[in-house]
This record gives C-alpha cells, sequence and structure tokens, in this order.
C-alpha cells in the first residue's frame, strides 16, 4: 500500500515519522534511488536514523547472536567477550546491554533486529553468520548504526549505518603478503592443502602479493591426510624461491618444517598465518615450527597491554579464544567508531589488533608478528 502512493506523500512521511522500525517501512516503500540529492559514492544516513554516540557509550546495545543452534559454541565465545568488555566500563558510563538468540534461521536475524530497535537500542552488535548478515545488510539504510561480525554475501553499498567486522582469514593471508613483500622478498612459493580454506588463503596470498609486484613461481597443494611432505617440498625448493607461504594446521606445520630443514639448511624464509599456532601447545611439540614467522592478535601473544586479559581469553571461551577477542573489541571500539568513520588515520587499540575503517566502513585489523623459537612465538620487533 505504501508504494503506491506518491513519492512526496512518502517524503512527508518520513519527515514526520519518530519511530525508527516505521521510518523503516517507509525508506523500503521509497527506494534510496527516488531521491534526486542522494550521492552514491558518499555514505549516507537515513533521516531520523540514530547516530553513533561521539567519544561516549550509548545508552542501549542490543547483541544479536546464535545462541541455540549448530553455532551456539561460536556465538557464546563472543557473548563472552562482549560482557566482558561491558563488565569493565564504569558502572556511570555502561550502557543496558540486551542479548537476542536468534537461534540457526538467518531470516530470524531480521526479527530480532525489529525487536531490539522497537525496545530502544541505540547501537546493535551482529549477527554472526554471513547469512544472517546479509539478512540486514539487504535491508539498507538501517534504523539504528549496525556491527555486523561477518562479510554479507555480496557486495553491498557503503553506509554509515553499517560497520563490518570480521575474522576472515583471508585479510590475514593479505597481510603475510604485504609483509613478505615489504621485507624484500620478491619471488614466493605457496603450499597449501587441497581444501576449501587452503585455496581461498592461496589465492589471496597470490592475489596481493603480485598486486605490491611480487611473482608466485610455484603453488604446491597436499591431501589433508598427508604426512611425507619431501616431494612437494622438493619442487618449491627447485624453482629458487625467496620465500614459502605455509597454508597449515600446527599439526600439519610440525610435520612440514622438519622436512623442509631435513632437505636443505638454508631453505627460504616461512610465513603462516595464524592457523599455526595453537594457543594450548606445548613447547617441546612446537620446537617443531621454529622459524615460522606469522601473524596474530595481540591478545593471543600477550603484547600491547592486554597480557591482563589472558585469563578472560582462557576461561571465557578456551576453544574459540580469538572470538572472544572479537567480542571484547566489537563492544570496547563503540565510543570511537564516530572518530573512526571521520578520521581514516584514526584507531583502536584492541584485543584483536590495531583497528581501523576503512571507506567502505570494513575494520581493518593490523594484527602483530611473532615467529617461533625453541617452540615459543617470541614477539618481532617492529609488528
Amino acid at each position: 500500500m505504501l508504494r503506491a502512493l506518491p513519492p512526496g506523500d512518502v517524503t512527508a512521511l518520513k519527515q514526520r515519522a519518530r519511530n525508527p522500525v516505521t521510518l523503516q517501512w517507509l525508506n523500503d516503500a521509497q527506494p534510496e534511488s527516488y531521491s534526486p540529492h542522494r550521492s552514491f559514492r558518499t555514505p549516507t544516513r537515513p533521516m531520523g536514523a540514530k547516530e553513533l554516540p561521539q567519544g561516549t557509550f550509548s545508552e542501549h546495545v542490543a547483541v544479536i547472536l546464535p545462541l541455540s543452534g549448530r553455532y551456539a559454541n561460536l556465538a557464546q565465545a563472543v557473548l563472552s567477550g562482549v560482557k566482558a568488555s561491558h563488565e569493565a566500563v564504569t558502572s556511570s558510563q555502561r550502557p543496558r546491554l540486551s542479548v537476542y538468540d536468534m537461534g540457526d534461521s538467518p531470516e530470524s536475524a531480521w526479527q530480532k533486529y525489529q525487536k531490539a530497535v522497537e525496545a530502544g537500542a541505540d547501537i546493535v552488535i551482529g549477527p554472526l553468520t554471513k547469512e544472517a548478515v546479509s539478512q540486514l545488510t539487504d535491508r539498507q539504510p538501517l534504523p539504528v548504526p549496525t556491527l555486523v561480525l561477518n562479510q554479507p554475501e555480496g557486495d553491498i553499498a557503503a553506509s554509515r549505518q553499517v560497520i563490518l567486522f570480521s575474522l576472515q582469514p583471508e585479510q590475514e593471508a593479505a597481510r603475510v603478503a604485504d609483509r613478505a613483500y615489504a621485507r624484500g622478498h620478491r619471488r614466493a612459493a605457496i603450499l597449501a592443502p587441497r581444501s576449501s580454506l587452503g585455496e581461498r588463503l592461496a589465492s589471496a596470498f597470490s592475489e596481493q602479493f603480485t598486486q605490491q609486484g611480487g611473482r608466485v613461481a610455484s603453488v604446491q597443494h597436499f591431501v589433508p591426510q598427508a604426512t611425507d611432505f619431501q616431494a612437494v617440498l622438493g619442487r618449491i625448493l627447485a624453482q629458487n624461491v625467496d620465500m614459502l607461504f605455509l597454508v597449515a594446521s600446527p599439526e600439519q606445520a610440525r610435520m612440514i618444517q622438519p622436512q623442509l630443514r631435513y632437505l636443505s639448511t638454508r631453505h627460504p624464509p616461512v610465513y603462516a598465518t595464524s592457523h599455526v599456532f595453537d594457543l594450548e601447545g606445548r613447547a617441546s611439540q612446537d620446537a617443531d615450527l621454529d622459524g615460522i614467522t606469522f601473524p596474530d592478535m595481540p591478545a593471543m601473544l600477550g603484547r600491547s597491554g592486554v597480557q591482563g586479559h589472558a585469563r578472560l581469553i582462557q576461561q571465557g571461551n578456551p576453544l574459540w579464544p580469538r572470538l572472544v577477542a572479537m567480542g571484547f573489541d566489537a563492544f570496547a571500539m563503540i565510543p570511537e567508531l564516530a572518530k573512526l568513520q571521520q578520521d581514516p588515520q584514526a584507531s583502536h587499540t584492541g584485543l584483536t589488533g590495531q583497528l581501523r575503517l576503512d571507506s567502505q566502513g570494513r575494520v581493518v585489523r593490523e594484527p602483530h608478528w611473532a615467529h617461533f623459537r625453541n617452540g615459543r612465538p617470541i614477539p618481532v620487533h617492529g609488528h
């Protein structure tokens, strides 16, 4: 019925709307493309929508997560981080925190979002899965600022109301490529498992490294169950590369690195993602990883004043410590989000890394760096 109204009438109703949900209905009735004043290149905020707080916490924060169902363990890890961050706020400044369980159904994300807005939420954290995030981003513009915890399916238009915070491993692979190139490496090899993750990380590294001006001279794969890697490593060494990007689990890397040393005492330096580092690993086991350089969250490496949170990371959810850190940062950076949007050079020092926003509203995470020595991750100077 609303779509049948003349555009001018819909605009007038939008100007008088006070309820954010009503405003969303009106926005759905009049697509953004109608407005003759809309800039498609500049992120915009819908008329009447709530804004990010300036240097302080909102009065009411809502969290939407799949706390029941197949993603419950992951969601509980995120929530434990959010709650710890909430408790760390001075009581006089601590906002109201509402938690909504959306279960397994991606479609319920929008239903819970509407309930949160109707209950007066000033900002929403979540949801967690790509499909659920798309349920919100497909309905832009949103009535309240929303910090989603994954990338949606497909591209979305930039919006001041949506901040994208994810721990995509492809971002780490790209950072490895940046660091390797900055350290003077120009001829790389890739060794990855023949799996979806292996293909994605190999592609992300290769794309970033070649974009910088480097060359990927050899790409080798192994079956995840492999134990003998001498043949593929021999093919890599024959290419005279000056670095190796390794995609591997801790168990796989503990077999690969010793075999590489056996084949050549002067083998090229090995870089990996944080997948090689098991927080529960023992030094006696991880001595086999000695020499591998990798990026990770400062909270995982005990750096930058976050050592006091090591207990939180372990107790919050020892199986998913990085998601605990993510939840902590998602809540902790709320007061700084407006500044991060306005100043591309501004950053937030978090448990997950140094965080800033790019022009598309994506949280860019600069990790810290370490290499294994005597079975322990040792921070690399000048992370």
